[in-house]
């Protein structure tokens, strides 16, 4: 499906839609009469790599405003449209010349049901309350875990929710260049199996991997951005706390 452009079009033309009204986010349109399986034609956009463009501009609240609209414009596409755009390369992200960030390549794009994308939002709330037996419950819910599995105890748990959602914790900018985790994370799974076997459902394996590029971008740009408020924001819109 990926390397089928008249399916990419398609969505090229479906999410140029969906951010139509939506500041400073632009997606370029296809050109459908021209449009093949093996050819892809869209209206042409003058910019530069999203990490590269940001990191050059001397006004730091501007690029921490940039990497917020970043991070907002994935949380609106997964929370509230509830579909993503899921390949996250850093190749496929610009800045054009009037600070829009332009999304490209619409080869692999993923939709999710409401349910899915707000019980996310429930655990997270959960997390924030540190009820974690809540948050296990509804991780249960969706499709977490090997069905001869039991689930992590409580504390191990939250131990490692506490490693991978810092940048989530408390309010304030955050900065992905000091966030390492990756070593951390690898050597509490060696001791703690019943994690490893806490595996997510097929349908979030999309939704993880665009947190990773989302992360990889963040880390890449010198700026700071507060991830708190973004995910609470989200929530009430969503009607969740």
């Amino acid at each position: 499906q990926e390397t089928n452009y008249a399916l990419e079009a398609e969505n090229l033309a479906r999410f140029a839609d969906f951010f139509a009204d939506r500041p400073g986010v632009r997606v370029p349109r296809p050109i459908p009469e021209l449009v093949r399986p093996t050819v892809m034609v869209m209206e042409f956009v003058d910019g530069r790599p999203f990490d590269e463009a940001v990191n050059e501009i001397e006004d730091l609240e501007e690029r921490n405003r940039l990497a917020a609209r970043f991070v907002e414009t994935f949380v609106h596409m997964f929370h509230e449209l509830n579909v993503l755009h899921a390949d996250p390369h850093p190749g496929n992200f610009m800045l054009d010349t009037d600070h829009n960030i332009v999304l490209l390549d619409f080869g692999c794009v993923r939709d999710f049901s409401a349910e899915m994308a707000d019980t996310v939002l429930h655990m997270l709330d959960a997390y924030w309350e540190r009820d974690v037996r809540r948050l296990i419950g509804l991780a249960q819910e969706i499709g977490f875990g090997r069905d001869d599995a039991e689930p992590p105890e409580a504390d191990i748990f939250a131990e490692y929710l506490d490693m991978i959602l810092e940048p989530l914790a408390e309010y304030g900018p955050f900065r992905f260049a000091e966030f390492k985790v990756h070593g951390r994370v690898r050597t509490f799974l060696r001791t703690n199996l019943s994690m490893v076997r806490f595996v997510p459902p097929a349908e979030l394996l999309m939704y993880f991997r665009v947190l990773a590029g989302m992360k990889g971008m963040m880390t890449r740009i010198d700026a700071a951005v507060d991830l708190r408020q973004i995910a609470q924001d989200c929530c009430e819109r969503r009607g969740i706390r």
